[in-house]
């Protein structure tokens, strides 16, 4: 347990890619006081990104659902020692936060939020609502929180283990923001279209990429991609931003979900194996959703018509890498299409598209 300006005992010592890390658990009140951020290893801590898992962490406490917090990771930089056959944090000294800065920072910031909502219910005398804020911010205090330290890592090693969890992690982070964001109306209206469609596709929704071994169709971040390209033509859309629809939800729903229905008429069998055919992946997604936007725009057809007019794609297209309409993103080197989600090619899929459409009517 950790233990201000003493000590930290941790019991279990591993070897993990041939460095000693300590693994332990401890809660956040016992954590706060033995950590530091160093600001040259974190030079872009993210606000936008505090705010939404601050607001993900308050609504899980005040509905009394369990936090899955990820383990923190943090440098001991010499700053722990053995005693007693155990090891413990040297007095005075600090562990400096390597991964999970934007979640602790989190945590404080909900903390702090709960303790102004007790101070404010006790001004106004309402005594039974300042005991409840109490208990939801003592219950964050004290949630569990796994903790893995370094203990020998050179500044090289750390900035290098830096740079690959942070590039798993943006990953997993697009994955809390799609299921937790309230303030972007496109993310809310994706998760509706998710739960629709979860019997009819798999939809990945921790992460925002797929791997090859994946059995998901897509991603809750490519389908919320898809929606901001068909009803807006935007193609550099990111999750960490408020956005509002450009029509009321009950409009724009319809024709949302029959895009993605339209999926499963358009794609083969096993469409999400990506080794052999391009369905599963992004660059074709938002390619078809950007379609529909171009038909909607320069042919003046409503959304729901420019949908149905993808279906003439079926007859004209195999899905197959080296089929000739994605001759422009073809690799003979690796014999599959480069999956590129840039404007550019996103636009040269889309305009492939339209013109197959064109020549079938």
């Amino acid at each position: 347990m950790l233990k201000e300006k003493q000590t930290g005992i941790f019991e279990k010592e591993y070897k993990l890619f041939g460095n000693k890390v300590l693994v332990t658990q401890s809660d956040f009140a016992s954590l706060k006081s033995v950590f530091e951020i160093d600001f040259n290893l974190h030079r872009n801590i993210d606000s936008e990104r505090i705010l939404i898992i601050r607001d993900w962490i308050l609504t899980s406490v005040e509905q009394g659902q369990p936090l899955q917090i990820p383990p923190f990771l943090f440098s001991a930089r010499g700053n722990c020692r053995v005693e007693n056959e155990k090891w413990e944090l040297k007095p005075d000294r600090k562990l400096f936060i390597l991964d999970g800065e934007h979640t602790i920072l989190a945590i404080a910031a909900a903390i702090q939020y709960f303790d102004r909502r007790k101070l404010q219910a006790e001004k106004k005398f309402k005594w039974r609502e300042a005991k409840k804020v109490e208990h939801m911010a003592q219950a964050l205090k004290t949630v569990p929180i796994g903790i893995q330290i370094y203990l020998d890592l050179s500044d090289e090693e750390e900035k290098k283990l830096m740079v690959d969890i942070k590039t798993d992690r943006r990953q997993l982070q697009s994955g809390v923001v799609m299921l937790n964001d309230q303030r972007n109306e496109y993310i809310i209206l994706t998760r509706k279209m998710a739960k629709t469609l979860g019997q009819h596709m798999e939809i990945e929704s921790k992460r925002s990429r797929l791997t090859d071994d994946s059995s998901s169709l897509t991603t809750l971040s490519i389908m919320y991609k898809c929606s901001v390209a068909m009803w807006e033509g935007d193609l550099n859309a990111t999750e960490n931003v408020s956005r509002k629809l450009v029509k009321a939800p009950y409009v724009m729903e319809g024709p949302t979900i029959a895009f993605y229905q339209t999926w499963l008429q358009l794609f083969p069998s096993h469409a999400y194996n990506r080794e052999k055919f391009v369905s599963g992946l992004a660059v074709i997604q938002i390619a078809l959703a950007y379609t529909v936007y171009l038909l909607n725009k320069d042919y003046h057809l409503s959304h729901q018509d420019a949908i149905n007019k993808l279906k003439l794609l079926k007859p004209v297209c195999t899905w197959e890498h080296n089929d000739d309409l994605f001759g422009h993103l073809y690799d003979h080197s690796t014999g599959r299409i480069k999956n590129i989600s840039k404007k550019t090619t996103i636009k040269q899929t889309a305009n492939q598209f339209i013109k197959r459409i064109v020549e079938k009517g």
